[in-house]
C-alpha cells in the first residue's frame, strides 16, 4: 500500500477557481471567495504561491461544458500551460455540483497528480486518515444540495398550481401573465400571476387550430407553411416551425387544462436528458385558466393526430446505452449555405429493384426550406457528397509516405508560425505589465505606510484599504500573466508531436474501413469545420490542416482572435444558432474513457474551428452533378434496339418487351424514348407523346391559366397543351388556391351547364 503524506511546508504553485452561480447572487461573491482563500493561506503561513485564478459568474456547477473558465483550467493542466499541484476553492460546492464529482476529483488527483483543497475545512491534508470519508461527504453534499433545493422548489410549484396561479417557465404561447396577488415572505415580495388571453398572439392559436381541424391531413409541415403565408399574422411571431406547431397543438393548455410535470429533466454524461414521467406523478387542474380553443375543434385536431401518427416499430430503448447512433457518416456536418441549418438526411424506404438488388435514395435538405422560411431548395445526394468529401479528405491527409511526412511539417510550421506571432505580439504587451506592475507595487507600499499611523481617520482607512484590495488582486493577475509565459515554451513542445499525428491519421483510415457511420462521423468532426451547400449547387468543404492535433486546436481557438470564414457570404435572411449536436453512442475499448469523452465534446461543438486563422483551413469547391437517371444514362442503347427491332420486323416494337430484355418497366423504356426523342428527331415518332412537366413549370401553369379562362373545358385543355385532364385539373387546384376561391368544376358536361 502506498504510504503519502501531504507536505505542507513544500513551496507550491497552486491555482484558484472561482464561481458564483446566478445573477441573483453578490457580484462580488467571486472576490468574496478569493479573500477567504488568501486569508487561510496568510493565517496558516503556507509557503504558497498563486500562479493563476480562474472563474466562472453566472454558470451553474451542475455541468463543466458550459463553464469556459473551468474548462481553461482543465486544459491548462492537461496541457502543462500551468504547472501546478493544487486547486484551491472556497467550498466544494464552488467547485461544482455534479453528480460524478468523486469521479473527477479522483481522475485529477490520479492522472494528473492535481489535488482539490477547500478553504472551509482549512485545505485539509488530503492524504490523511479518514480524508477519503470526509471527501465523500463533501461531494454528496455538493450533489444532493441541488436535490434537496429542487425538491423545494417543486412543492413549491404544485401549491402555486392547486391556488390557480403559473407555476413558473415560458408562458405559452397565446397567453400572457397578469399579476393576481402578492405575498410577503420575509424581507422580499412573492408576485403570483394567472394566465390571461393575449389580445395579439391567442387569434393566431385560433387560426392553427381551426386550419388544422378542418384539414384533417394536413400534418404540422403543412401547418406551419400556411401561417407563414398569412399576411394577418405580424412579422414578429414568424418563421412558424413545424415542431412547434406540433408542440402546441397538443398542448392542454389551450383548452383550459393545464398538465404539469409531464416530463422530467436530468443530466447525464453533462447532457440533458429528458424522460417522461409515470402518470402518478402528472399533475392536470381542469379550468386553470381561459380556453383559447372549444373542446369540439380540440377534439378534432386530436383525432387528426392520432389519425396521421405512424405505428412505432421499435420497443423503445430496451436497456441500451444512451446516445445518438447516426446512419450517415456526415451527419451534422452539412449545413444550409444561406441560413445555416444543419441539413437534414431524407431517405427512402428499401425496394427491391426487378434486378433483385436492394436499393435506398438518401439525399440532404435544409429543413428551414420546407416551413418556407430559407429559399435552399437544393437536395445533396448523400453517396456523391459522401464519396467526393472523403476522397478528398483522403487525398489531402494520405496522399502518400512522403505525404504524411510533408503534412507533419506542414503542421509543424503553422504551430511554430502562430506560436512566433504570439510571442512578439506579447513582446510589446510584457514591458507595459513590468511598467504597470512596479507602479502599484509602490502604490500599495505607500498605502502601507499610511495605514500603520494609528491616528489616521477610520473612513480614509476604510477607503485605503478597499484600493488596496483592488490594487493587489491586479498585482496577482499580472504576475500570474508574466509568470505564464515560462510555462508556454514546454507547452509548445508537447502541442505537435509527429507520432501523435500518425497515430491519428492511422486511427482515422482505420475508422473510414469500418462500417460504423457513428465512428466514422466522430472522426471526420476533428477534421472537417462544416460543409455548405448553396441553392445553385455550390457545395463548399471547409477542413482544417491541424484537425490530427486536437491539442493545438484547443489551445489556439482560446488564445486567438475570432476571424471569419473566407466563404461566409452575406446572409439577410432567417438565421439559425448553431447549436451543440447530441452525445455519441460509441464504445471504443482503444480508447480510454477520458481520452474518448473530451472527443466526443470537441467533436460535438459547432465552434470547435471558429476562432482559428483562415489560412489553416483547406477550402475544397464541389458543383453538384446534374442529376441523372436510367432513362437518360441508357437512352442511346434503348433507341438502338428499338430501331433494330423496326428494321428487323417492320413494325414498332412492344415497350413491354423492351422493358423484359432490359429488366426495367414499361413505363421507364417510354421514358428513354422520349428522352431518344428529344435529342434525336430521327427517331420514329411513338405512339407515347413526350412527358411535358407541368407542376413547378410557370410557362406551362400560365399557358394552362389562359385556356382556362377563355372558355375551355379541362379535356380542351389537355389536348392543346398536350396533357392529361386529370393533369389539367391539379394544375388548375394549385391555381385556384393560389387565388383563395373554389375551383369551378372542369367536366364538359357539367361545364356546359356552368356556360
Amino acid at each position: 500500500m502506498l504510504r503519502k503524506k501531504f507536505d505542507y511546508s513544500k513551496s507550491r504553485n497552486v491555482v484558484v477557481y472561482l464561481r458564483m452561480s446566478s445573477e441573483n447572487q453578490s457580484k462580488t461573491s467571486p472576490e468574496q471567495q478569493l479573500r477567504a482563500i488568501n486569508q487561510r493561506i496568510a493565517a496558516r503561513g503556507l509557503p504558497w504561491k498563486i500562479a493563476k485564478v480562474y472563474r466562472d459568474d453566472a454558470v451553474s456547477g451542475k455541468t463543466t461544458l458550459q463553464r469556459p473558465g473551468f474548462q481553461q483550467m482543465i486544459r491548462d493542466i492537461k496541457t502543462g500551460a500551468v504547472a501546478t499541484e493544487v486547486i484551491l476553492v472556497d467550498t466544494v460546492e464552488r467547485f461544482g455540483r455534479m453528480e460524478d464529482l468523486d469521479n473527477y476529483r479522483r481522475q485529477l488527483r490520479v492522472r494528473h497528480g492535481v489535488y482539490v483543497l477547500t478553504a472551509d475545512r482549512d485545505f485539509a491534508d488530503p492524504d490523511a486518515p479518514g480524508a477519503r470519508c470526509i471527501e465523500a461527504i463533501e461531494n454528496l453534499r455538493a450533489s444532493e444540495d441541488s436535490r434537496i433545493k429542487a425538491n423545494d422548489v417543486v412543492r413549491g410549484k404544485i401549491q402555486s398550481i392547486e391556488d390557480g396561479y403559473w407555476p413558473g417557465s415560458p408562458v405559452p404561447f397565446g397567453y400572457k401573465l397578469e399579476v393576481a396577488a402578492t405575498e410577503k415572505r420575509r424581507n422580499r415580495d412573492v408576485v403570483h400571476h394567472k394566465l390571461v388571453l393575449d389580445p395579439e398572439t391567442a387569434p393566431v392559436v385560433v387560426a392553427m387550430f381551426q386550419a388544422s381541424a378542418e384539414h384533417p391531413s394536413w400534418g404540422q409541415q403543412r401547418l406551419a407553411n400556411f401561417l407563414n403565408k398569412q399576411d394577418e399574422i405580424p412579422e414578429r411571431f414568424k418563421p412558424f416551425h413545424a415542431d412547434t406547431v406540433g408542440c402546441r397543438l397538443k398542448n392542454d393548455i389551450y383548452r383550459g387544462t393545464l398538465v404539469w410535470s409531464e416530463n422530467s429533466t436530468g443530466l447525464i454524461d453533462e447532457r440533458r436528458v429528458i424522460e417522461k414521467n409515470d402518470e402518478e406523478f402528472v399533475i392536470r387542474k381542469e379550468g386553470f385558466c381561459e380556453p383559447i380553443v372549444d373542446a369540439e375543434t380540440f377534439e378534432k385536431v386530436d383525432a387528426g393526430i392520432i389519425a396521421r401518427a405512424r405505428p412505432r416499430q421499435d420497443g423503445g430503448s430496451n436497456g441500451q446505452s444512451r446516445g445518438v447512433n447516426y446512419r450517415y457518416p456526415l451527419t451534422g456536418l452539412v449545413r444550409c449555405g444561406h441560413c445555416g441549418a444543419s441539413m437534414v438526411p431524407n431517405s427512402t424506404s428499401p425496394y427491391i429493384t426487378k434486378s433483385g438488388e436492394e436499393k435506398v435514395y438518401c439525399s440532404y435538405a435544409c429543413p428551414n426550406q420546407r416551413n418556407g422560411i430559407c429559399e435552399n431548395d437544393c437536395r445533396v445526394k448523400e453517396t456523391w457528397l459522401r464519396e467526393v468529401i472523403i476522397g478528398k479528405l483522403i487525398e489531402r491527409l494520405f496522399p502518400d509516405q512522403d505525404g504524411v511526412e510533408s503534412l507533419v511539417a506542414e503542421v509543424q510550421d503553422l504551430v511554430e508560425q502562430q506560436r512566433l506571432a504570439d510571442q512578439s505580439q506579447r513582446q510589446g504587451v510584457i514591458p507595459q505589465l513590468e511598467a504597470e506592475l512596479s507602479e502599484l507595487q509602490s502604490r500599495v507600499g505607500g498605502w502601507s505606510v499610511t495605514l500603520a499611523k494609528p491616528d489616521l481617520p477610520s473612513q480614509l482607512r476604510s477607503t485605503i484599504e478597499t484600493q488596496a484590495a483592488q490594487t493587489l488582486n491586479r498585482i496577482m493577475e499580472i504576475e500570474n500573466s508574466l509568470e505564464s509565459q515560462a510555462c508556454e515554451s514546454s507547452v509548445f513542445n508537447n502541442l505537435v508531436r509527429p507520432s501523435e499525428i500518425r497515430d491519428r491519421l492511422n486511427r482515422l483510415a482505420e475508422v473510414l474501413d469500418d462500417q460504423c457511420a457513428t465512428s466514422i462521423n466522430l472522426e471526420l468532426s476533428m477534421h472537417i469545420d462544416r460543409i455548405d451547400c448553396f441553392k445553385e449547387g455550390r457545395v463548399v468543404s471547409r477542413t482544417c490542416k491541424i484537425g490530427s492535433v486536437p491539442n493545438a486546436v484547443a489551445w489556439f481557438s482560446e488564445t486567438s482572435e475570432i476571424v471569419s470564414s473566407a466563404d461566409d457570404e452575406p446572409n439577410n435572411g432567417y438565421q439559425t444558432k448553431p447549436r451543440r449536436r447530441a452525445w455519441m453512442r460509441i464504445h471504443d475499448e482503444s480508447f480510454s474513457n477520458e481520452r474518448l469523452r473530451d472527443q466526443i465534446n470537441m467533436a460535438t461543438d459547432p465552434h470547435r474551428f471558429a476562432m482559428l486563422p483562415n489560412d489553416w483551413f483547406w477550402i475544397d469547391v464541389f458543383q453538384i452533378p446534374e442529376r441523372s437517371c436510367w432513362t437518360k444514362d441508357n437512352r442511346d442503347a434503348v433507341r438502338r434496339r428499338y430501331q433494330e427491332v423496326q428494321s428487323a420486323t417492320g413494325r414498332k416494337p412492344s415497350a413491354n418487351a423492351l422493358a423484359r430484355e432490359f429488366g426495367v418497366s414499361r413505363p421507364t423504356i417510354l421514358a428513354a424514348l422520349d428522352h431518344a426523342q428529344r435529342d434525336d428527331t430521327v427517331v420514329p415518332q411513338h405512339r407515347r407523346q413526350p412527358t411535358i412537366k407541368v407542376k413547378g413549370n410557370p410557362n406551362v401553369e400560365a399557358e394552362i391559366a389562359r385556356l382556362h379562362d377563355s372558355g375551355m373545358s379541362n379535356k380542351e385543355i389537355g389536348s392543346v397543351v398536350g396533357i392529361g385532364r386529370s393533369t389539367v385539373t391539379k394544375a388548375l387546384d394549385r391555381l385556384y388556391e393560389d387565388r383563395g376561391v373554389p375551383r369551378p368544376d372542369g367536366r364538359a358536361t357539367r361545364y356546359k351547364q356552368r356556360v
